[in-house]
Protein backbone atom coordinates (compact mmCIF):
# COMPACT_ATOMS: atom_id res chain seq x y z
CA UNK A 1 0.00 0.00 0.00
CA UNK A 2 1.35 3.42 -0.95
CA UNK A 3 1.67 6.04 1.73
CA UNK A 4 1.54 9.78 1.30
CA UNK A 5 4.79 11.59 2.02
CA UNK A 6 3.06 14.59 3.56
CA UNK A 7 -0.47 14.97 4.80
CA UNK A 8 -1.50 18.61 5.27
CA UNK A 9 -3.00 19.46 8.64
CA UNK A 10 -5.25 22.42 9.41
CA UNK A 11 -3.38 25.45 10.67
CA UNK A 12 -4.69 27.97 13.21
CA UNK A 13 -2.26 30.62 11.98
CA UNK A 14 -3.63 33.57 9.98
CA UNK A 15 -3.37 33.23 6.23
CA UNK A 16 -0.88 35.84 4.97
CA UNK A 17 -2.46 35.74 1.49
CA UNK A 18 -5.97 36.58 2.73
CA UNK A 19 -7.07 40.18 2.70
CA UNK A 20 -7.63 41.60 6.15
CA UNK A 21 -10.72 43.53 5.17
CA UNK A 22 -13.85 41.58 5.89
CA UNK A 23 -17.19 43.31 5.82
CA UNK A 24 -18.89 43.44 9.21
CA UNK A 25 -22.17 44.52 7.60
CA UNK A 26 -23.94 41.62 5.92
CA UNK A 27 -25.68 42.38 2.67
CA UNK A 28 -29.43 43.00 2.97
CA UNK A 29 -31.65 39.97 2.39
CA UNK A 30 -32.98 39.49 -1.09
CA UNK A 31 -36.74 39.71 -1.23
CA UNK A 32 -38.25 37.33 -3.73
CA UNK A 33 -41.78 38.00 -4.85
CA UNK A 34 -43.10 34.83 -6.44
CA UNK A 35 -45.93 35.33 -8.87
CA UNK A 36 -47.69 32.15 -7.77
CA UNK A 37 -48.97 31.69 -4.21
CA UNK A 38 -48.28 27.99 -4.55
CA UNK A 39 -44.59 28.50 -3.86
CA UNK A 40 -44.71 30.23 -0.48
CA UNK A 41 -46.74 30.45 2.70
CA UNK A 42 -48.19 33.87 3.39
CA UNK A 43 -49.93 35.30 6.42
CA UNK A 44 -53.35 34.08 5.32
CA UNK A 45 -51.95 30.58 4.83
CA UNK A 46 -50.35 30.65 8.29
CA UNK A 47 -53.70 31.58 9.82
CA UNK A 48 -55.31 28.56 8.13
CA UNK A 49 -52.47 26.24 9.14
CA UNK A 50 -52.62 27.31 12.78
CA UNK A 51 -56.42 27.39 12.88
CA UNK A 52 -58.92 24.63 13.53
CA UNK A 53 -60.86 24.69 10.23
CA UNK A 54 -59.99 21.29 8.77
CA UNK A 55 -61.79 21.93 5.46
CA UNK A 56 -59.81 25.15 4.89
CA UNK A 57 -56.59 23.36 5.79
CA UNK A 58 -57.27 20.54 3.32
CA UNK A 59 -58.15 23.04 0.58
CA UNK A 60 -54.90 24.94 1.22
CA UNK A 61 -52.94 21.69 1.09
CA UNK A 62 -54.55 20.78 -2.22
CA UNK A 63 -53.88 24.28 -3.59
CA UNK A 64 -50.18 24.08 -2.68
CA UNK A 65 -49.93 20.67 -4.35
CA UNK A 66 -51.59 22.03 -7.50
CA UNK A 67 -54.57 19.67 -7.22
CA UNK A 68 -57.18 22.48 -7.19
CA UNK A 69 -57.24 26.02 -8.55
CA UNK A 70 -56.04 28.78 -6.24
CA UNK A 71 -58.79 30.69 -4.50
CA UNK A 72 -59.40 34.16 -5.97
CA UNK A 73 -58.40 36.59 -3.22
CA UNK A 74 -58.71 39.77 -5.28
CA UNK A 75 -61.86 40.73 -3.36
CA UNK A 76 -60.40 39.97 0.09
CA UNK A 77 -59.79 43.30 1.82
CA UNK A 78 -57.16 41.93 4.22
CA UNK A 79 -55.14 40.42 1.36
CA UNK A 80 -55.35 43.63 -0.66
CA UNK A 81 -54.23 45.68 2.36
CA UNK A 82 -51.26 43.33 2.77
CA UNK A 83 -50.31 43.74 -0.89
CA UNK A 84 -50.55 47.52 -0.65
CA UNK A 85 -48.36 47.73 2.46
CA UNK A 86 -45.86 45.02 1.52
CA UNK A 87 -43.30 47.48 0.17
CA UNK A 88 -43.44 49.50 3.41
CA UNK A 89 -42.03 46.64 5.50
CA UNK A 90 -38.30 47.41 5.02
CA UNK A 91 -38.91 50.97 6.25
CA UNK A 92 -40.38 49.62 9.48
CA UNK A 93 -37.43 47.37 10.30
Amino acid sequence: MAQAEHVPTPSREPNPNASGTQSTNPSPPVRIKPTDRRYFIGGSDARIIMGDDEAAFLRLWREKRGEVELEDLSGNLIVQLGLATEDLEPALV
